[in-house]
């Protein structure tokens, strides 16, 4: 599980997620952090994730339609 902080930017993100080895990622994002509203944002973060699998956890259910036009749970 890689926790998000809430000044983590999505350059951040991607360097944690590459440099992690697993397969299957969850990241645990704080309530209303930045990429989670943001298309393009998400849409970086899924395609420069290698294709690992990515799960968000959040309290955050706002987002949810978005993440899940992208694949992610």
């Amino acid at each position: 599980m890689i926790k998000i902080q809430e000044n983590d930017t999505i350059v951040d993100i991607i360097n944690r997620i590459n440099a992690c080895e697993e397969k299957e990622l969850i990241l645990d994002f704080p309530f209303w952090h930045p990429v989670l509203h943001n298309y393009l944002s998400l849409k970086i973060l899924k395609s420069k994730s290698n294709w690992k699998a990515i799960t968000i956890v959040t309290p955050d259910m706002a987002s949810r339609k978005i993440w899940k036009s992208l694949g992610i749970n």
